[in-house]
């Protein structure tokens, strides 16, 4: 239990989060020189409850159930990897404490390709194509991306992978607004090994 915030009478709210319970099942293959990986996610929540402010008796909210369906296959190309991936997350709609729908059911599935290519003998590019659709119960987006990363290996065990990202899409929200989404990204991972 915590307190998010004062409401403007300076009245305490309380907001108690519920128990997550997740289930994974997998399965990791060789398939030829190729490694398959399949999985499957499942997760529940107690119900979140919030106390205080304008909250006469409190509130109760059931965040609904959660399924995650992951897919990967990684193979050899060349003298470097190539990694086609694939995910689907869905959630069901949360309901209120006298089981009403909050009508926020939503489905977001995600697919890409990502590769590493040796240039040099301390030297990789690590280049990513990705896709996504986000399909919620009212209004839809997608964004596409595509970036690469340098993976520099300083030592046997001390490498820095410098990373610059690129992505767009659209969006369309439940109240019928609509526009497009643009956005960059400059990382740098510094990793060490044991």
């Amino acid at each position: 239990e915590y307190s998010p915030f004062n409401d403007a009478s300076n009245k305490s709210v309380k907001y108690q989060p519920g128990i997550e319970t997740r289930i994974r099942a997998g399965a990791d293959r060789l398939v030829g020189q190729s490694r398959l990986s399949l999985g499957a996610t499942f997760s529940t929540f107690g119900n979140d409850e919030l106390r205080g402010g304008g909250f006469a008796g409190g509130s109760e909210v059931s965040p609904g159930h959660r399924f995650l369906f992951d897919a990967s296959l990684l193979a050899p190309m060349g003298r470097g990897t190539v990694s086609i991936y694939a995910w689907d997350f869905f959630r069901a709609a949360s309901n209120s404490g006298d089981s009403t729908s909050l009508g926020n059911r939503e489905n977001i599935f995600t697919a890409g390709v990502s590769g590493t290519f040796p240039i040099g003998e301390k030297m990789a590019l690590e280049p990513v194509i990705e896709g996504r659709v986000w399909s919620p119960e009212t209004g839809s987006g997608y964004l596409v991306g595509a970036g690469t990363g340098l993976r520099i290996d300083l030592s046997p065990a001390l490498t820095f992978v410098p990373a610059l990202r690129v992505d767009f899409g659209h969006l369309e929200t439940p109240a019928g607004a609509s526009g497009s989404l643009t956005g960059w990204g400059l990382t740098a991972l510094l990793r060490y090994g044991l």
